[in-house]
Formats: structure tokens, sequence, C-alpha cells
């Protein structure tokens, strides 16, 4: 999964790739690391939740979605029951809601 997106606040877009393992990085302009965080599970899809401090959600193959903080580092995680392969963000007037798809249901958590 590849997305591009404001994450570390500055002028430049980041570019944040997840891999299968394991590993969500953030990348500046000329393709260097400016974040990494290796969370020990294949990464199945990544969101950008946007605001004053922008978070990142990751899917993973152990069934748990983590947010992490623009350092890419984990404050949070859910446990959905089944693998999570989708991870999307809509915004509604009062926020973002995070959307959780698996193989058996569709989650929307807000907050």
């Amino acid at each position: 999964e590849v997305l591009m997106g404001q994450l570390l606040g500055d002028a430049n877009p980041d570019l944040l790739v997840a891999s299968e393992t394991g590993y969500v990085y953030s990348l500046g302009p000329g393709g260097e690391v400016l974040a990494q965080c290796n969370l020990q599970q294949a990464v199945n899809d990544i969101a950008l939740i946007p605001g004053d401090q922008p978070r990142v959600a990751a899917a993973c193959d152990d069934g748990r979605v983590y947010l992490l903080d623009a350092a890419l580092q984990p404050i949070a995680s859910l446990e959905v029951g089944d693998r999570p392969l989708l991870v999307e963000v809509v915004t509604l007037a009062d926020g973002p809601r995070l959307i959780i798809g698996t193989r058996e249901a569709v989650q929307v958590v807000g907050p």
C-alpha cells in the first residue's frame, strides 16, 4: 500500500508505504526514510487520518488495527476479531471515521 499525505506537518507531502514484512515507512520527497515502524505482522492496508495531529491506521495480519502517531509510533490498537484487509477514512461533520473491512464484516469506528 502506498499513500501520499501530510503527516509530519511541513510543506512537503510524505509518501506512506506499508509492507508485508510488517513495516510502515514515511518517505520524504527524495525517498529518504523520515520515520518507520515495525509492527511484526504483515500490514494489509494503511489509511491516513487527517487532523491537527494526523494519525496512520495500519491493518495487520494479527487481527488488529494499529493507530500510529506522526512519528509512526504505535499509540493504540483495536482487536477486530478477524484479519483486517481494508482500512479507509471518511470525514463527517463531527470528525473522521475509520472503516475496517474483514472477510466477514465491516466496522465503523469513530471518536
